[in-house]
């Protein structure tokens, strides 16, 4: 290694040298800068020398975390009995941290609406389940109602004594958001996806039971049952698990002008002014509404009489895409937002995949699946600790998603991405955060005008969980 360690005056001596090899590593030091060339430089894991893209991996022959510096990685020479990638790559780091991104989604959902319909979806927040259990020894039946989404659903069914559960569940009326599903000989699960906390209401309901499997909600997988109805996909954490109260709502999120834009906020703002543009406000909107104006509505106001008008075009020197940047997210604060800065993010994943229920087939699963599925995300390596194992990984807090989905880091990202096998690149993809904006809605990334968004927990987006590790 030492005949490929270089020592140049400044980088402009470094630029000049045309001799060093790129069939292997080379380090070169110029000036106060340390350049890595060639295939495959892997050097020490060292937080001080991590650069936008860097890949972290560990070295299996001297049990140690290491770094492959980004754009040098080479397939065909790659070490790999010897290195153990993450597939993780350098982000940003902050107090104690360094925060690495995986090189794709997770999850096992399709998303059609955002982000095109690859897998690696989550709901944020897991449909409600109904448990009817039916005596079909003995003639029955049940009505029930419930309004999903905007239509209300309702049906109705009876049987006599003999009856199959397939004929009983033919008889069952469903539509968008509401699905039923034979559960063995006599029983039967309706399952309900709602934006707001619809609950199904059953009646006239003879020789049959019914279960809301809401009513086992807890925290852990031991913890105490809440015993009354709990609306995953409609009521914030804290109306559910009051013991995890500091994770309350916000619907608050500043801009760079100081104004709360609430819940479309300049992520990206090539896509932000793209979108907006054409489909932003009609009409002359103040600062402080949450939908600027689209371009022709702001070059009117260059002749604007009315004064309040004319001083917020001045305020930015008529310049429009000035004035969309002033609605640039504050970046390292996302002032007001839950689970918004990064010290939130790790904890708030474990804490939401810490809740759970009993569906009705007594199966246990996650109230919150998009943190749960961050939460037990990993890569394990039979008799090492590498640092990649379950427990290390978590769902994205608002602040992340934004330094995430910066243009720049984006470009840099994803050419590190494209270098680990089935990865996804970032900027197309609908992705969720771990915090609330509202009992029924949580934040996200929407690619459609480049924003920080929010919309209903009951919805599929992606979920690209992070890798922390301890800074050295």
């Amino acid at each position: 290694m030492s005949k490929y360690l270089r020592q140049y005056a400044d980088h402009q001596a470094y630029k000049d040298d045309t001799t060093r090899p790129t069939d292997r590593s080379s380090v070169s030091v110029a000036g106060n800068g340390v350049e890595y060339d060639g295939k495959n430089v892997i050097v020490p894991y060292r937080s001080a020398s991590l650069e936008m893209g860097d890949e972290k991996l560990y070295d299996l022959a001297e049990h140690r975390e290491v770094i492959l510096k980004h754009g040098t990685y080479n397939a065909a020479t790659f070490d790999s009995a010897r290195y153990v990638r993450s597939e993780a790559f350098y982000l940003l780091s902050y107090a104690d941290r360094d925060i690495f991104v995986y090189k794709k989604c997770i999850g096992d959902k399709s998303n059609a609406y955002h982000g095109g319909s690859a897998d690696g979806s989550e709901l944020w927040a897991a449909n409600n389940e109904y448990k009817v259990t039916c005596d079909l020894t003995q003639s029955g039946g049940f009505s029930y109602t419930c309004t999903p989404y905007s239509a209300a659903i309702s049906g109705s069914c009876s049987w006599v004594a003999g009856a199959t559960i397939a004929s009983v569940v033919s008889q069952l009326t469903t539509g968008s958001g509401l699905s039923v599903k034979a559960i063995g000989d006599n029983a039967i699960r309706f399952s309900l996806s709602t934006y707001n906390n619809g609950t199904i209401t059953f009646s006239g309901v003879s020789n049959a039971t019914v279960l809301d499997c809401s009513l086992s909600a807890r925290i852990g997988i031991n913890g105490t049952p809440k015993g009354s109805h709990a609306g995953f996909q409609g009521q914030a954490v804290k109306t559910i698990f009051p013991a995890l109260e500091y994770m309350a709502a916000s619907i608050v999120c500043y801009c760079e002008s100081g104004n709360n834009s609430s819940y479309r906020t300049n992520v990206r703002p090539a896509t932000f002014k793209s979108y907006h543009s054409a489909s932003g406000a009609a009409a002359f909107a103040a600062e402080s509404e949450v939908v600027p104006m689209k371009k022709s509505v702001w070059d009117a106001l260059a002749t604007d009489e009315d004064a309040t008008h004319k001083a917020l075009y001045d305020k930015y020197g008529g310049d429009y895409d000035q004035y969309l940047l002033s609605r640039r997210i504050k970046k390292n604060i996302c002032k007001g937002i839950n689970a918004t800065c990064r010290e939130q993010g790790m904890a708030y994943t474990y804490a939401l995949a810490n809740c759970y229920f009993t569906d009705a087939e007594g199966n246990t699963k996650h109230v919150y699946p998009g943190a749960a599925i961050c939460a037990a995300f990993g890569i394990t390596v039979d008799g090492e600790t590498t640092g990649f194992e379950p427990g290390n990984w978590y769902m994205n807090s608002c602040t992340e998603l934004v330094e995430e989905l910066t243009p720049e880091h984006v470009t840099t990202l994803n050419a590190a991405i494209a270098t680990a096998p089935g990865g996804q690149t970032i900027q197309y993809r609908a992705q969720w955060a771990v915090g609330e904006y509202l009992g029924n809605i949580a934040w996200f990334y929407t690619p459609t005008c480049g924003a920080l968004f929010s919309n209903y927990k009951c919805y599929s987006y992606q979920v690209r969980p992070l890798l922390a590790s301890k800074r050295v």
